[in-house]
């Protein structure tokens, strides 16, 4: 809420380094009293520090997170210009990036033509949900339509794939990626 009026959810758009690494040490404290240990990180709003010389992108680097999420098809990474891959996890500055790449709030058969696809590349497939109703203030919320759709998705992958792709978290998947590509 640094910035009044401005994309007050981008909450590390306008932190610099050592700010976003305090908000990155202050979110493990809350997981931590919760008795979580989260692997993985992404920004809310893919909010990379674009108008704070990536301060987030400097701190961040310096986690020990397995992976982090940093891409959709045009926010985060790829806002400016596509810079990442949205079909494969990929490295970006040292870090495993795990990409969105299924928007929720796509038309279904949109989302099934991207899933064709990215299997068609043998890629990873990522919706994004976010923890709030739908129709709260987030159109791609965790709510009856959009928990309808994802059983639709995965409904359409188990009949048309039968049992070729593996349904994983996303820090499996890091997991993997990261035993079947480094030495």
């Amino acid at each position: 809420m640094e910035k009044k009026n401005f994309l007050p959810f981008c909450e590390f758009e306008f932190k610099d380094e050592k700010q976003s690494k305090d908000a990155i040490q202050k979110s493990l404290g809350i997981f931590k009293k919760a008795k979580l240990d989260p692997v993985g990180f992404k920004p809310p709003t893919w909010a990379i520090g674009h108008n704070a010389g990536f301060g987030f992108i400097k701190a961040i680097k310096k986690s020990k997170f397995e992976y982090v999420c940093l891409s959709s098809p045009v926010s985060g990474l790829n806002w400016e210009k596509k810079s990442i891959s949205n079909i494969f996890p990929q490295k970006y500055e040292g870090m495993l990036n795990i990409p969105q790449n299924i928007n929720m709030n796509w038309p279904i058969e949109d989302i099934k033509e991207k899933i064709d696809k990215i299997i068609g590349l043998n890629g990873i497939i990522t919706p994004q949900l976010h923890f709030n109703k739908e129709d709260d203030w987030m159109s791609d919320g965790i709510g009856k339509r959009n928990l309808d759709k994802l059983q639709e998705i995965i409904d359409y992958i188990n009949e048309k794939y039968d049992n070729q792709i593996w349904f994983a978290k996303c820090s499996q998947a890091a997991k993997w990626w990261k035993s079947n590509n480094e030495q």
